[in-house]
């Protein structure tokens, strides 16, 4: 095998398995302890269904902090990747990557991040309307 094949098949299994690492992040989550955990945590600036001190998190997953749609901080409006499962669960853990974000929204548990993520993948707008990123 030449170094340029075992490189691509390195390559390839690399990401795979952080692909599967990300997908993981999401399935092992449990949404009801995430919607809990949310409106303990994250409702005093996030509303379901509305903009707050931060923006409402209906339809973030899959968004980017670009999106004219969301009501993001300065400090994100520039960042140009997409709020993924594993995105979000690095973003939780240490929110204060991204500056000007709140340190308070830090959560260490990475089982709670989890349940949070699973929620936040439940928050999709009703059926037969667009994406709350999509709404004028």
């Amino acid at each position: 095998m030449t170094s340029a094949i075992r490189s691509s098949l390195c390559a390839a299994v690399i990401g795979a398995s952080l692909f599967f690492s990300a997908l993981a992040v999401a399935q092992e989550g449990d949404a009801a302890r995430g919607a809990k955990l949310f409106r303990e945590r994250c409702a005093s600036c996030h509303h379901k269904g509305k903009d707050a001190r931060g923006p409402n998190l209906t339809d973030i997953v899959g968004s980017t902090p670009t999106d004219p749609n969301f009501k993001y901080k300065s400090a994100m409006a520039f960042m140009s990747w997409v709020w993924t499962a594993d995105r979000i669960d690095r973003f939780l853990q240490e929110p204060t990557e991204v500056s000007g974000a709140n340190p308070a929204s830090r959560v260490r548990n990475k089982k709670q991040r989890a349940d949070i993520i699973a929620y936040l993948q439940t928050l999709k707008s009703p059926e037969g309307t667009p994406p709350a990123r999509e709404r004028p």
